[in-house]
């Protein structure tokens, strides 16, 4: 197994990079959220020592989706506190698009699940990611 060396910022902060995935079915846009034990998130992964902020987004994106990905633009970071772990994390985000692969879960116990663009905030359990997705989604 591969060891996964955690990257912080300047300020100590657990730096992740992510995609909001968006594709247009029947006329209205969709975002690709993934599911564990009924909650969802963006794709998303702790920074490695491989690329850019960009690089790695992508990279996170494949591995969890299956899907080849190229980015449309930057969207705002997310900063918050880990409780559970006591790490103050930020989450580079960039505006996503298909360009191939094959959608395909990373792990068994993780669903993957298009939600209209207008709904995707109400599939968060965490009130930090529904009041970021109420954020970026007329960006999108």
């Amino acid at each position: 197994m591969e060891h996964l060396i955690k990257l912080f910022d300047e300020n100590k902060k657990l730096v992740k990079a992510g995609g909001v995935i968006v594709r247009e079915c029947d006329g209205r846009k969709e975002v690709l959220l993934i599911g564990f034990n009924g909650d969802y998130s963006f794709p998303k992964g702790h920074v490695e020592q491989r690329g850019s902020l960009e690089e790695e987004a992508i990279r996170e994106c494949f591995e969890e989706t299956g899907l080849k990905t190229k980015i449309i633009k930057k969207l705002p970071t997310l900063e918050y506190r880990n409780e559970g772990t006591d790490d103050d994390i930020i989450i580079h985000f960039f505006h996503m698009e298909i360009v191939g692969g094959e959608l395909k879960s990373e792990y068994n116990d993780t669903n993957l699940e298009w939600v209209p663009i207008d709904r995707a905030e109400n599939a968060f359990g965490y009130q930090n990611l529904r009041e970021y997705m109420e954020s970026v989604k007329s960006n999108l």
